[in-house]
């Protein structure tokens, strides 16, 4: 799946570098999808232990400088938390 992304990807856009940031809730699935548009591979991740993600959040405003697109990731079964990544997507 992930190859086919890239392909649609590269004949819209050219093989040109560009830089795109990946930012949604703790345990979204952004390395999952990471794994699996790099390597084409699903790989079992763990999630880090003892980090407070919370105060990460404001600071994403300060990665979109000199950036060609963003990709947010929202984990649709978590019915919970569905709100809470569409506030965070809204603060941008």
């Amino acid at each position: 799946m992930g190859q086919a992304f890239r392909k649609l990807f590269d004949a819209f856009f050219g093989t040109s570098e560009m830089r795109v940031v990946m930012l949604g809730l703790d345990a979204a699935g952004k390395t999952t999808i990471l794994y699996k548009l790099h390597i084409g591979e699903v790989l079992s991740t763990v999630p880090t232990i003892g980090f407070n993600v919370e105060k990460l959040r404001p600071l994403w405003r300060h990665y979109f400088n000199n950036t060609d697109g963003l990709i947010y990731v929202v984990d649709s079964l978590d019915r919970e938390r569905i709100g809470k990544a569409k506030a965070e997507f809204q603060v941008f």
